[in-house]
């Protein structure tokens, strides 16, 4: 599973990357290399542009920190990867906000899923968590998720 999660992390890093380059060939909205890597540059949009770009740099503050996972400590590390919920909250805004297609059904259908889905693991997660604690607090060893 950690080189799933790697390979999937990378692959939205690379779409992410595509999509900006793509922004760059767009002749509507007149963007330049400024406008899609500095937050609240951009010509359209700039809040909602915005979120999306400094979700993008908390993904990759996540993404690099595995690689110094070392060095910086369990801890640190544990609490740099929370920013990846601060990223996916930023990054479905930008999209909700900032997408020229967010008005249709069917992209909001896949926004409140994806945000369904997100939230629902993360309950489940702590909640897993906390009875794994209780389980080893009183003496039976269970690991859950």
């Amino acid at each position: 599973s950690y080189g799933m999660h790697d390979y999937l992390t990378w692959l939205s890093l690379g779409f992410t990357a595509l999509h900006v380059f793509v922004l760059l060939l767009d002749k509507y909205i007149p963007y330049t290399l400024g406008s899609v890597l500095i937050p609240l540059a951009s010509p359209y949009e700039p809040l909602w542009v915005g979120a999306g770009q400094v979700g993008l740099y908390l993904s990759l503050i996540v993404t690099l920190s595995l690689y110094v996972r070392r060095q910086i400590g369990q801890k640190t590390w544990r609490a740099i990867h929370y920013l990846s919920f601060g990223s996916f909250v930023l990054v479905a805004l930008h999209g909700l906000f900032s997408g020229t297609d967010s008005k249709l059904f069917i992209m909001q259908a896949m926004y409140a899923g994806s945000v369904l889905l997100i939230a629902g693991l993360t309950v489940y997660r702590v909640i897993a968590s906390r009875r794994d604690r209780q389980a080893r607090n009183s003496g039976s060893v269970r690991r859950v998720a």
